[in-house]
């Protein structure tokens, strides 16, 4: 179990370095230059709570976990497992 969490922290660590996140919040600015999202959509779910992260206020300017972030991100990118189906015969 050591070097499942060993690799997984090491692989967290990559990418953080791979991204250039060295903070612990992410704002909206910074999100849609690493995702490709636009801010007025991602403010316009935040209004509306549909947001696909969970969202920190600091002031009125809304952040991101990097952790959540990097939770979300590894998800997405994962590669996709086949499905399988019953074939007709």
């Amino acid at each position: 179990m050591r070097e499942i969490i060993s690799s997984s922290e090491e692989r967290r660590a990559q990418l953080c370095a791979q991204l250039g996140l060295s903070e612990l919040f992410i704002d909206v600015a910074r999100f849609c230059a690493l995702t490709g999202f636009s801010a007025s959509t991602v403010y316009e779910q935040i209004r509306e709570q549909r947001f696909c992260l969970p969202v920190t206020k600091m002031g009125r300017k809304p952040y991101v976990a990097v952790e959540d972030f990097l939770d979300w991100y590894c998800e997405r990118s994962a590669p996709m497992r086949a499905v399988e189906h019953d074939q007709p015969n």
